[in-house]
């Protein structure tokens, strides 16, 4: 293997966060003396320490010095427990990543894109979904692909969505990715000088994703993708 990644979610606040650090700085410092890389994912914040206890869990600046891969969830800026809305409004992935940018090299930082999507209906939580399952959706019930290109602060949302009514006669609001989402996306890694993207979750993603990937690459715009599993 060329290296590691860790991915430690929901870690314990401030009450783990020294010991998180530490436990990065000698898992790099041993895997470097073999030559191997070591790649971390992080919860996505806009500030120190974060706003809950994931994030806080997690010194950037810190961990960004010991890694060689920094990569950033950025999405899940609404949930599954939330209410409806973007999973990863534009501004506030630009906003991630001007704080990122800040304490770690531009050139560690890997942006998360989403390829995966919600379907909040009636319940206390919302249905995972990807954009295959999305046009089966829209089909069956003759909804309309719909697009939100910016809120009402004007701020970039680019997310595509859509409304259906269930046979129980609850209405459902969806929203997800595809190739129009993650082209808007791509320009990120040029922008802020980014080693290149990560991409949460593959299977089912609209193909024009990859063309849109494809397209990047061709104009270098972006680095090679790694894919950001768990």
């Amino acid at each position: 293997y060329d290296g590691i990644e860790i991915d430690y979610e929901s870690l314990n606040g401030e009450a783990d966060r020294e010991a998180f650090s530490v436990f990065i700085e000698e898992l790099a410092a041993a895997l470097h003396a073999q030559g191997k890389l070591l790649a971390i994912a992080v919860h996505p914040k806009t500030g120190e320490p974060g706003t809950w206890a994931g994030p806080q869990a997690q010194d950037w600046a810190r961990l960004g010095a010991a890694v060689d891969r920094f990569r950033i969830m950025t999405y899940n800026y609404h949930w599954s427990g939330s209410a409806p809305g973007p999973i990863a409004p534009l501004w506030w992935m630009e906003d991630v990543l001007d704080f990122a940018t800040s304490v770690v090299p531009p050139n560690k930082v890997y942006v998360g894109l989403n390829l995966y999507g919600h379907d909040w209906g009636g319940g206390p939580s919302s249905d995972s979904l990807v954009w295959e399952s999305a046009q089966r959706l829209i089909a069956a019930h003759d909804a309309a692909r719909q697009w939100r290109e910016r809120d009402g602060w004007r701020r970039r949302v680019a997310e595509p969505w859509f409304t259906y009514t269930d046979a129980a006669g609850q209405r459902h609001e969806v929203w997800y990715a595809d190739g129009a989402s993650v082209e808007a996306r791509l320009g990120l890694v040029s922008r802020y000088g980014l080693g290149g993207i990560a991409l949460w979750r593959l299977g089912g993603e609209d193909p024009a994703c990859w063309q849109a990937i494809a397209a990047a690459l061709r104009a270098g715009s972006t680095a090679s993708p790694v894919v950001q599993g768990k």
